[in-house]
């Protein structure tokens, strides 16, 4: 197995992503690389408090491993004073979701092994988005070209409370349906285990990814004694309301491209989850605030995240905050969706001073089996071919082997001729008949012409047939791969080997696209 570097540029990967971050890279230090004098700075920064309540909530959460468990000398070291985080974070997607979340992850353990290298205390650490609501973007799992689902339907409430025994069924019917593929049994078996907890799925997940990368943290924000650290962070986005008064620069700033910012701004970022099943946004009304079952002024909503801040849950642009608040973070790693939300937070940051992580745009990573890779050294391509659609790749195909077009009548077009000779010039009588015997003769053509062509393209040995099948391995069911595959995949179609070349490919020095082939 190989793996080979391209560069993102070569396919348009991320491309918006990366033509915003390169225009905004002199506007803050949010895109500057990480380097020793940042990570002493903000071990130095992070309150002494702040990091023994991080090390508490970590041991309790990972408190069901065995003692000699890679976790735990993680926690430890993040208890010395010049520890730092460099950090992930994902959705709990059924089974850990696509591709590329193992590729962050993977990332985000080689930069914190490039850092402990050079005698830093770097710890890597996953954040679960165990306080999202939006259970239809986790449910599914595509895998060995089946669509697997929870069995429940919750939607409103916390999606990390959700009993992680509901994912059940559908590892079940993997199991029923891959039994004769033996290599994948073990990642089965994994789900298996970790989802039959006895808990949610914030800890069902947590066990999976430690069951493949034990060698990064998890951790559930969640947790009351986090959200009391916050509770000030809290109050004073309800009371001075800084991301709201932000909101004018991060649209200058964002220029033409202001409709992409992913995020509306609000006059409040916070959701109350006090309510069973239920995420609650909180929203101003009448000089104080209000969500669908309470009201409060400013006062008493303030008293009451003191009083209850477990209660209280970010939105989506205050999440990096509330996480660079209780994280000594100096890294996130993330995709461009991702990047997107830290890019509307320039103009906080700036205002309020305070030191937050280098963002990183993730590295991709696409797989070829043996028969995509064979079928693409067949083609001609270049590796901008690839990024066409099969529409247009058939369309060259056709005319580079001088396929007749659809409309092409040149038969017809001679027939005229010899009709109008023969009869229409003599006999003036039968032009309706010839003119229908030419629009008959018009439609067999177009016919023909149909026919020729799918010939061409359906040939077995055809570069049409190859290019299907290399555009079908790069973009299955018309997303990207590593969008699409998940890691039963990736072992189905290529080994378990292909996943050892992943973890010994993946560096610090993206973003690049990687492609991993026999």
């Amino acid at each position: 197995m190989k793996a080979e570097k391209q560069a993102m540029s070569a396919m348009d990967l991320n491309t918006w992503a990366r033509s915003v971050m390169k225009r905004l890279s002199k506007q803050t230090d949010l895109l500057s690389p990480v380097t020793a004098k940042h990570i002493l700075a903000r071990a130095k920064a992070f309150n002494p408090t702040a990091r023994q309540v991080l090390v508490d909530v970590l041991r309790s959460q990972h408190g069901d491993l065995p003692q000699d468990h890679p976790a735990h000398a993680a926690i430890t070291m993040l208890e010395q004073p010049d520890a730092v985080t460099v950090t992930v974070g994902h959705q709990l997607c059924l089974g850990l979701g696509p591709m590329y979340v193992h590729e962050k992850i993977l990332e985000t353990l080689a930069l914190a092994k490039h850092w402990q290298a050079k005698g830093k205390q770097v710890v890597p650490l996953f954040w679960m988005a165990t306080e999202d609501h939006d259970f239809e973007e986790i449910r599914s799992m595509h895998a060995n070209g089946q669509v697997y689902r929870y069995a429940s339907a919750m939607s409103g409430g916390p999606v990390g409370k959700i009993p992680a025994s509901d994912a059940l069924p559908a590892i079940a019917s993997m199991a029923d349906d891959m039994a004769h593929q033996p290599s994948l049994k073990p990642w089965i078996d994994a789900m298996q285990s970790a989802y039959s907890c006895g808990g949610g799925l914030a800890v069902a997940h947590r066990q999976l990814i430690q069951s493949l990368y034990p060698d990064i943290l998890c951790l559930d924000a969640s947790d009351a004694r986090l959200k009391a650290l916050a509770s000030g962070l809290f109050k004073a986005m309800i009371k001075q309301k800084p991301l709201m008064k932000s909101a004018t620069k991060a649209s200058a700033l964002w220029g033409d491209e202001v409709d992409a910012m992913p995020v509306p701004f609000k006059d409040s970022p916070l959701f109350d989850t006090s309510h069973p099943g239920k995420r609650l946004r909180i929203v101003a009304h009448e000089g104080g605030y209000q969500n669908k079952l309470e009201k409060w002024s400013t006062k008493d909503l303030c008293r009451l995240i003191d009083e209850e801040p477990a209660r209280f849950s970010p939105d989506a642009l205050l999440r990096p905050v509330y996480q660079e608040h209780i994280l000594p973070n100096v890294a996130y790693t993330g995709g461009a969706g991702e990047m997107a939300y830290w890019l509307q937070l320039i103009p906080y940051f700036k205002q309020s001073g305070s030191m937050h992580a280098s963002i990183r745009l993730r590295q991709s990573v696409t797989f070829w089996p043996h028969a995509a890779w064979r079928k693409y050294q067949q083609l001609d391509w270049a590796i901008a071919d690839l990024h066409g659609d099969l529409a247009s790749h058939r369309q060259q195909y056709l005319q580079n082997n001088k396929a007749p077009d659809l409309d092409d009548s040149r038969l017809t077009q001679q027939l005229a001729g010899m009709l109008e000779e023969a009869y229409k010039h003599h006999y003036p009588s039968l032009k309706p008949r010839v003119d229908g015997w030419l629009a008959a003769m018009e439609k067999h053509e177009r016919r023909m012409n149909e026919a020729v062509r799918r010939n061409l393209s359906q040939t077995s040995d055809s570069d049409f047939q190859r290019m299907v099948h290399v555009t079908g391995n790069l973009w299955p069911s018309g997303n990207f791969q590593e969008r699409h595959w998940t890691l039963l995949d990736v072992i189905q179609q290529m080994g378990p080997e292909a996943m050892d070349t992943l973890r010994e490919t993946i560096d610090v020095k993206g973003p690049v696209w990687w492609w991993i082939h026999p």
